[in-house]
């Protein structure tokens, strides 16, 4: 069997064929499977009471970073020897959905065996592998697993995480589950898609004991508390330090609350201090935790641990400094209770290259009650084996192997450390996929040699991994063998590109190369609207190819012609798209199409995300003309927008950026490209605020109505782009007027028009050769030194394959790209 590799399910058709090419293949890339030895039995596969269990972040595939990885639980025996490994869902499949983690945000992971010792309750993030920056995402899956090895994942918390860190939960019976993180801690019933916050402490681990809630955090002085009384269900709770105040002022990942003396109250207490690198040991003694000493564990992350023969055993796991890494270690205490902590640290396990330990708590036994008989998602494995060459079982069915690929055409660049993963699904219904081999050949082995070309996975799913040397291009040939001999072989074509030099660890987002105006749409997903298909997308962080678009220019009044969309702004669900309202290329044609505002109400978020048309107005252009002519002609806006005169000049009208004002829903401030005022010296940036625009859109008033203009020093350049956080912190992109692109620079500012935009030190890294950094993502709130702040950049003139080729001429839209990258505010 030969041919091109298709594509799971079909692409959607598109206006023009330009889009149906950018949306071909848009797959989630590079998602990893853990190894599964053929022949295990999941439903067989049951916990061992006394055993452990690390949650596990990667699968060794690719180096772990804020990037969304898989989850894996690994069962220990106390002597430190692996005895399986549970894979979390890595996609969602009806009511199972996936369970993913940061690669490198060491307080995450924290699971716990719920009180009646059935369940394992399991965090993670309700976003794709490969995420980029899945910390700052929303949704939340929350995994029960029991003590047969069976998984339910249906509990997807909408919005929990809040851009922030989820690191624990907690049950009483598997039923009921307490969540916990940056945002708070949360409750819900198993399969709910809603909770309610108990408290909006910024918290850790959670879980109960003794028919209490406990929580532990290093803010607020909360050290190890309780949380209301009992095991609180309702809002409005309050977080409780425990006498003595233990680990109020340290930094608390997990405490083991334990009974020492016989009794069933707890009176002994060991915590571990992630920052002093220390297991600690508390006694209660009158009513008040009494410190007892402590055994050094560099960056210990959490704890568990259980009274064997009246002795404290226990079991930490830590995540390395970068927490990319991993330890499994134990230490028995025979002190008892009221005496000083005793005995060494012995190191179990150590987490393999690329991977890293997380939680830890005791293994889950069937004595409480009863569970599912059967995993209802992820099956169990053992650790990796080599596959077998020869059936398990009586074969059956056709020895020629199958070959699938997740997209048709891949995409590099030179010298990047996110470039994008081929994901193959392979068959064979004689020998099973575990049996079948897979090699690869590139037709241009100067702009991929054949080292650059590696698998990884074994079964049914396969990841190719491209290492590109040049750019160019090059058919990659990949062909599936079975024990017989018997092949499939399939193509992907690809292409790298040039290096970006400023940033090798930049995303590349594909499709289109012309983007222009970015808008946050929730759970790691923006829309991006692009000036030459006036087409929006929907594209998801970490996932190259875009995931939905939103056609609308058959409805907008002057239908096709080009809207040449520059700027966009988002109040509440409704987002307004502006045209650059200019003339074309520097002879300085009219485009009455370019003078568009219309609106999409956005219902959903990220991959729900919908949009539908509200509106447009098509006359702003000639509204800001009539209005500085009333007003003295002080700006010069007759003369910017006559015929034959070049938009991108300083003295041209090219509107590229739009964001309402302060706490305003009807004023949005329109920023200027060109023309840079005064006419006479062309040094300052220009604003114009519009005041009605939600009326224009939806036909409440006819005519705009504007305030005073706003002129600010930006350094003698335009505006490219402007956006605010809810607490009204601007930040704005400064630029050239002209095409050079030569210079940029990031200000911020209050929405004050008598109050002077201030510029960061930042020094803005070099775009790519002929592109240009003009688009703001999301802005942090609060806008601080060190805050994350996403930009884009538009590529549309950028030569990506050295072969004079760009996405305004000659590329398709298969080839095109444009970066995305994320810099620290300073």
């Amino acid at each position: 069997m030969s041919g091109t590799l298709p594509p799971p399910g079909s692409p959607i058709s598109k206006r023009r064929a330009v889009i149906g090419a950018a949306v071909a293949g848009a797959l989630a890339l590079g998602a990893a499977i853990v190894p599964i030895a053929a022949g295990t039995a999941a439903a067989s596969s049951v916990f061992t009471a006394g055993d452990i269990v690390v949650y596990r972040v990667g699968d060794g595939s690719t180096s772990l970073s804020d990037k969304a990885a898989p989850v894996f639980l690994d069962e220990y025996s106390p002597a430190g020897s692996l005895v399986r490994s549970v894979a979390l869902p890595t996609g969602d499949n009806g009511a199972a959905h996936e369970v993913t983690a940061s690669g490198s945000a060491t307080s995450e992971g924290e699971l716990t065996l719920s009180a009646d010792g059935r369940y394992l309750l399991v965090p993670g993030y309700h976003q794709a592998v490969g995420t980029s920056s899945v910390s700052s995402t929303d949704d939340v899956t929350l995994a029960r697993v029991g003590a047969d090895g069976g998984v339910d994942t249906s509990t997807v918390l909408k919005g929990f995480a809040d851009g922030n860190n989820v690191r624990g939960a907690t049950s009483t019976d598997g039923t009921g589950i307490w969540v916990s993180g940056a945002a708070g801690i949360g409750y819900a019933t198993l399969g709910a898609s809603t909770y309610t916050q108990l408290t909006g402490d910024n918290v850790r681990q959670v879980q109960v004991v003794g028919g209490r809630l406990y929580t532990t955090s290093n803010k607020s002085n909360v050290g190890v508390s309780t949380v209301g009384t009992g095991t609180p269900t309702t809002s409005g709770q309050s977080v409780a330090n425990l006498p003595g105040s233990p680990e109020s002022s340290g930094d608390p990942y997990n405490a083991v609350l334990l009974n020492l003396s016989g009794g069933s109250a707890a009176d002994t207490m060991y915590v571990s201090d992630n920052s002093a690198g220390k297991i600690e040991k508390f006694s209660l003694a009158n009513g008040s935790w009494k410190a007892e000493g402590s055994k050094s564990l560099s960056n210990v992350v959490d704890l568990t641990g259980s009274v064997v023969g009246g002795k404290a055993v226990l079991y930490a796991t830590g995540s390395g400094s970068s927490g990319t890494s991993g330890t499994l270690s134990t230490l028995t205490d025979s002190a008892g209770v009221g005496a000083s902590l005793s005995g060494s640290v012995t190191t179990l396990a150590t987490a393999p290259s690329k991977q890293a330990f997380r939680g830890i708590a005791l293994a889950p036994t069937a004595g409480g009650g009863t569970g599912p008989t059967s995993p209802s998602t992820a099956p169990t494995s053992t650790p990796a084996s080599t596959p077998p060459s020869t059936p398990a079982s009586t074969p059956s069915g056709s020895k020629t192997p199958t070959l699938a690929a997740s997209l048709a055409t891949l995409l590099g660049a030179v010298g990047n450390t996110n470039n994008p993963a081929a994901t193959l699904t392979i068959g064979d219904a004689y020998y099973g996929a575990s049996a079948v081999t897979l090699t690869a050949k590139s037709s241009s082995t100067s702009v991929v040699p054949s080292s650059g070309l590696v698998f990884s996975g074994t079964g049914p799913t396969r990841t190719l991994a491209v290492t590109p040397a040049k750019a160019g291009y090059a058919t990659l040939t990949v062909t599936a063998t079975a024990p017989d001999g018997n092949t499939a072989t399939g193509t992907i074509a690809y292409a790298a590109s040039i290096a970006d030099a400023s940033d090798p660890a930049a995303d590349y987002y594909s499709g289109i190369g012309n983007a222009s105006v970015m808008i946050d749409a929730g759970g790691g997903y923006f829309l991006i609207g692009d000036d030459e298909t006036n087409v929006l997308y929907l594209y998801q962080q970490g996932v190259t190819t875009p995931i939905k678009t939103f056609d609308f220019t058959a409805i907008l009044p002057d239908g096709t012609d080009a809207v040449d969309i520059e700027a966009g702004a988002r109040v509440g669900n409704r987002i307004y798209w502006s045209g650059s309202m200019s003339n074309s290329g520097s002879a300085g044609n009219l485009e009455p199409a370019t003078d568009t505002l219309f609106a999409t109400d956005i219902a959903g978020s990220g991959a729900s995300t919908n949009l539908t048309y509200v509106g447009a107005y098509t006359n702003l252009r000639a509204d800001m003309v009539a209005w500085d002519k009333a007003n003295g002609n002080t700006l010069g806006l007759a003369a910017s927008a006559a015929e034959g005169q070049g938009s991108k000049d300083p003295a041209g009208f090219n509107i590229e950026g739009m964001e309402f004002a302060p706490s305003s829903t009807s004023t949005a401030y329109f920023a200027f490209r060109a023309p840079q005022e005064s006419p006479s010296n062309r040094t300052k940036a220009l604003i114009v605020p519009a005041t009605n625009v939600d009326q224009l859109v939806t036909g409440a008033a006819s005519k705009a109505t504007f305030g005073n203009a706003i002129q600010m020093d930006l350094g003698g350049l335009g505006i490219r782009d402007i956006r605010k956080n809810a607490d009204n912190q601007y930040v704005i992109v400064s630029g050239t007027a002209d095409g050079s692109n030569n210079a940029a620079a990031l200000y911020s500012w209050d929405g004050v028009a008598t109050d002077a935009p201030a510029k960061d030190a930042l020094t803005m890294p070099t775009s790519a050769a002929s592109g240009a950094w003009e688009i703001i993502g999301n802005v942090p709130d609060p806008l601080v030194s060190g805050s994350p702040l996403s930009m884009a950049q538009d590529d549309g003139d950028v030569v990506w394959y050295n072969d004079g080729k760009t996405s305004k001429d000659g590329l398709t839209a298969q080839y095109m790209k444009f970066l995305r990258d994320t810099l620290t505010w300073r």
